[in-house]
């Protein structure tokens, strides 16, 4: 090897005649540094001295630390080629001495690496009839734990991918998977992992790109297809995030595994979400469990938004921060306990509304307990009869919304006629009703309807009293305008008076059991002041929902201003 060498040097001193003396002119001319074949020019050695010729192996031996910090000194647990293990723009250890790149693949951590389709599979993009097979090849490779990536270009394919290993997807924005001349029960993607070692699948990431399922498909993303194959495990952590998806009769869709429901803290981030079928759903979480989160994701389509049907128990799924432009509602609750639904924009659009209402809440198998519709703003559209429709609801929270002007009314509680009838639900003093009647309800079991109306309303009430007069009263005792009203945090108001009875001490106004167990104080018994005409006196409520006088002056107590803590939901706890 000869390298050239020219002295960046000028001189304005012409050169001098006198001998011995350096020429100026020299400087400037070119100078052959010779090497020998096959070497380049470095220092090995740490410290500074001269230019050393350094072979292959020396460049290997000194980059193999660099290497093996930078993997973490982890060993893989499959031998992998090099180049399935190099990120663009880094050295490739083919380049390097042949007795170092053995040694190099083994300190590469291989469950952090991507995996090009193209270059390790041969797929092509163009739309290539051939790249839907190598696609299929390349999800059932091993190693489990490789990030496939797909590089900007389009892909199509006319049956289901299925990844039945541990993988996650990265597809460039530019990316496009189409699922093309479907039948009703295909999906562009079904995830189902088996792994008979593991007892579930955790942090499986799906991220970009367009994901398009042909209009007669059912879903583009199918998590845990089916919720009762053996073998199949459930999804923990399962992150679908940034991508455009488009699915027939379901965009994704999440089912829960075997044993039924133990599928928990998915998340649905950033995506895009459109359907194409009639009725079908953006989000369908199907027999899921604990803690998902479906967030900042836009819907639309002639369906409804999501659906959840969570078993009996499920928590903490929160709903957040989309907006919704859907024709058939935003939300669907066929069943499930301890969601919120949050600061959501939600639009009907695209015809008549099938389910009637933004919010459809049913608790078919059993009743909705404990959950949160707060800080929405439900917007227009034509025939919605109402923003939220509850039935089979109990102990929920509505407060914050902005409603929209709605046919029937802005809130409707409907008993399903199976013995769970809504009971307990708040409806915030907060919230913005707009339509004729802001609240209207069919519940006729007086003894059962708690609904907590804290809203300013069109009566202004801050609450729902309830009359006092259906009690029976003992020993002469009479009410005089008395009612009372449970709010929102559990307390009791009374507002009225008592006349006419006998008032030593010990005597029984109500009997045992005339207060149903939703209006008796919590664990001990009340001992109440009272006013009346002839000073101030006191009267007891007992657990077991009797009031007894304890000492009263005058037979006129004025119950006004008596509150307390009472078990406002024990009649449903042991109900399932």
């Amino acid at each position: 090897m000869v390298i050239s060498l020219k002295h960046k040097f000028e001189s304005t001193v012409p050169d001098q005649p006198k001998p011995g003396l350096v020429r100026p002119s020299n400087w400037n001319d070119e100078h052959d540094l010779k090497m020998s074949g096959s070497r380049i020019l470095g220092r090995k050695d740490g410290d500074v001295g001269t230019a050393q010729e350094l072979t292959g192996a020396d460049v290997a031996e000194m980059l193999d630390g660099q290497f093996a910090t930078t993997a973490q000194g982890e060993k893989a647990d499959t031998a992998v080629q090099p180049e399935d293990t190099i990120a663009p723009g880094k050295v490739s250890p083919s380049s390097l001495d042949s007795s170092k790149a053995a040694e190099f693949r083994s300190v590469i951590k291989v469950s952090d690496t991507y995996v090009n389709v193209k270059d390790h599979f041969g797929v092509k993009g163009g739309n290539d009839a051939g790249d839907w097979a190598k696609i299929q090849a390349a999800l059932d490779a091993e190693p489990k734990g490789d990030i496939l990536y797909f590089p900007a270009d389009s892909y199509v394919g006319t049956v289901p991918l299925v990844m039945s290993k541990h993988k996650s997807l990265k597809l460039d924005p530019n990316a496009v998977l189409t699922l093309s001349s479907a039948v009703s029960s295909d999906d562009l993607l079904r995830i189902a992992v088996t792994n008979p070692a593991s007892s579930d699948v955790r942090n499986m990431i799906i991220e970009g790109g367009t994901w398009i399922a042909d209009a007669r498909a059912n879903c583009a993303i199918n998590v845990n297809p089916a919720n009762s194959t053996p073998g199949q495990n459930p999804h923990f952590e399962t992150h679908i995030r940034n991508g455009m998806i488009t699915g027939g009769l379901c965009g994704i869709r999440i089912g829960g595994a075997t044993p039924a429901g133990d599928t928990n803290f998915n998340t649905i981030e950033g995506c895009n979400i459109s359907i194409q079928s009639s009725g079908g759903l953006a989000i369908n979480l199907d027999g899921c469990a604990d803690g998902h989160r479906i967030l900042n994701n836009l819907m639309f389509g002639p369906g409804t938004g999501v659906r959840l049907n969570l078993v009996l128990g499920a928590y903490k799924t929160l709903i957040s921060g989309n907006c919704i432009v859907t024709r058939d509602g935003a939300l669907l609750v066929t069943n499930g306990s301890n969601w919120s639904f949050e600061s959501n924009q939600v639009e009907q659009h695209g015809g008549t509304n099938l389910l009637g209402q933004h919010i459809q809440v049913q608790g078919l198998a059993y009743p909705a307990k404990h959950w949160r519709i707060v800080a929405n703003n439900f917007g227009g559209g034509s025939d919605v009869n109402y923003s939220i429709w509850l039935m089979n609801s109990i102990a929920g929270l509505i407060d914050e919304n902005q409603m929209q002007l709605c046919a029937i009314a802005d809130v409707g509680l409907v008993d399903g006629g199976d013995g769970y009838a809504p009971r307990y639900n708040t409806i915030g003093a907060r919230n913005t009703f707009r339509g004729a009647r802001s609240i209207r309800s069919d519940q006729t079991d007086a003894s059962r309807r708690m609904i907590l109306d804290v809203s300013p309303g069109i009566n202004k009430d801050k609450g729902i009293w309830r009359s006092a007069s259906g009690l029976t009263y003992s020993n002469s005792w009479a009410q005089s305008n008395l009612r009372r009203m449970v709010d929102e945090h559990g307390i009791l108001h009374w507002e009225g008076a008592l006349s006419g009875g006998t008032t030593s001490a010990d005597t029984v106004i109500l009997a045992a059991g005339q207060l149903p167990a939703c209006e008796r104080p919590i664990d001990t018994t009340v001992r109440a002041p009272v006013g009346t005409a002839s000073g101030v006196g006191q009267i007891e409520f007992g657990t077991d929902g009797g009031l007894i006088v304890r000492s009263l002056p005058a037979a006129s107590p004025v119950l006004s201003g008596v509150s307390y803590p009472v078990k406002w939901w024990d009649t449903y706890e042991a109900t399932p």
